[in-house]
């Protein structure tokens, strides 16, 4: 029984922070980009 609740509460919380780290690298690289387009309007 103990094990179950364990899941119930780590299973979102790893889903959650997957996520979390996939929208940090999507705006990491975004932001990259954006500088390097930015960096050659200001040439």
């Amino acid at each position: 029984m103990g094990n179950i609740s364990v899941a119930m509460i780590f299973i979102p919380l790893f889903t959650f922070l997957i996520m979390l780290g996939a929208v940090y690298l999507a705006l990491r690289s975004l932001i990259r980009f954006a500088i390097k387009e930015y960096r050659k309007k200001e040439e």
